[in-house]
């Protein structure tokens, strides 16, 4: 007997009528879909996906004939691995020291206002091959028309590393490919040979940039499916947003949450876990979380965002 299951607790168990009502969702009847299955050995487990709703279906072999003829054929080009990379997990961690507002990410970041080649360099000697740090950090980025690329730079410690891409705009994630944990803070820098201003980086004793922020590639489009966060002491935190509306990009606030106490001594550590429902995104958008720590005392702030892109 096939099994038909809507994932909120609620499991329904059909035979042909509920491979019926399944195909619905595979063919789209309810909503745009896609679809993912796995190959379990006597059987397929399918998995249709609408936005974060997902609906499973397994489904011995023996029963599969109209699957394998009519579904299985689509490949995997035509429906994401809903453990690859279209379901997305970022995280941010920050320590801050004042009562500004800022991006929640490990050593800030200052968008650039244009394309144009960069360069890495470390505080330590001891990041790069041979080092005891970090020895390749890989660069994760889109440049003025949203379209997403990376470069690998191998590390020389001090001495700063041009990048060979000459279009790096916007910078999705900084991390770490080879060797341990940076002894010194690795820069991404606004000009080649070391020189301008730091973009973002990745912090000493860390693997990457802990940005909190995402960047809808050109061609794409996204869901948020849910946001949280902990604090050690009270702050109020924003989801943003940026759209286009037409060639105006305009800022917009996605959602609110405020973490106070009355009076916490000592402060202690407060989280929330937020879902949303399948807040959509466009292509183009810039999606990140912002903190106002309501103290200028060093205040731990880690927060989240889950996304599914395709």
């Amino acid at each position: 007997m096939a099994s038909f299951k809507i994932l909120d607790g609620v499991v329904l168990d059909y035979t042909q009528d509920g491979w019926d009502e399944f195909k619905k969702w595979l063919d789209g009847t309810y909503a745009k879909l896609t679809y993912a299955w796995v190959d379990e050995g006597l059987a397929y487990s399918i998995v249709a996906m609408d936005g974060k709703l997902y609906r499973t279906f397994s489904i011995n072999k023996g029963d599969a004939s109209e699957f394998e003829a009519s579904y299985k054929k689509l490949g995997p080009e035509t429906r994401p691995n809903i453990e690859g990379p279209y379901k997305i997990h970022l995280f941010g961690n920050l320590t801050a020291t004042s009562t500004s507002e800022v991006l929640v990410s490990n050593r800030g970041y200052v968008e650039p206002a244009a394309q144009a080649q960069r360069s890495l360099v470390s505080t330590s000697n001891q990041d790069k091959p041979g080092g005891s740090g970090a020895a390749a950090v890989r660069v994760i980025f889109l440049n003025s028309d949203y379209v997403l690329k990376q470069e690998d730079v191998t590390l020389n410690g001090t001495v700063a590393v041009n990048m060979i891409a000459t279009d790096l705009r916007f910078v999705q994630d900084m991390k770490v490919i080879q060797g341990t944990y940076a002894v010194g803070a690795v820069k991404l820098m606004t000009q080649t040979g070391g020189g301008g201003t730091e973009i973002t980086g990745i912090g000493a004793g860390t693997t990457e940039a802990f940005l909190c922020h995402h960047y809808v590639p050109a061609g794409r489009k996204a869901w948020i499916q849910a946001w949280g966060g902990s604090i050690d002491d009270e702050c109020s935190l924003k989801l943003n947003g940026r759209t286009w509306y037409g060639a105006n990009l305009v800022d917009d606030v996605r959602d609110l949450y405020k973490l106070f106490m009355s009076n916490p001594t000592p402060p202690r550590t407060m989280e929330f876990n937020r879902a949303l429902p399948d807040l959509p995104l466009g292509e183009k958008t810039y999606v990140r979380v912002t903190v106002t720590p309501n103290q200028s005392t060093s205040t731990v702030i880690r927060t989240y965002i889950d996304l599914w892109e395709e």
